[in-house]
């Protein structure tokens, strides 16, 4: 770092040029590691799954899991639906130029 001085927080408006701002912030955030003797400052995330013990909750989480598959079904069925509709319009532009190229 260019010296820079890592006093946090800054004051809205305090610094104008983006780069400067970055270079606090980084600043800020190295010397607290550094503080910490390179320990992260976060410690890992720590996930756990818990199943639902509650029946009702199971029953809504299984209505909208359904609801979710009929809506992604369905908007297959439609993008397939616009690709058809997409290679017919194009063969319909390319027999209308074989007409034109023909008549003329």
């Amino acid at each position: 770092s260019s010296g820079i001085n890592a006093e946090w927080p800054l004051r809205p408006g305090e610094i104008d040029d983006k780069e400067e701002f970055f270079e606090r912030l980084k600043a800020y955030w190295t010397l607290k590691r550094q503080a910490r003797n390179g320990v992260p400052l976060l410690r890992r995330l720590q996930v756990t799954h818990t199943r639902s013990i509650n029946p009702d909750e199971e029953k809504v989480d299984k209505e909208q899991l359904v609801k979710c598959q009929r809506l992604r079904h369905d908007l297959e069925r439609a993008r397939l639906l616009v690709e058809l509709i997409r290679k017919r319009e194009k063969r319909k532009k390319y027999r209308l130029r074989l007409c034109v190229d023909t008549t003329a």
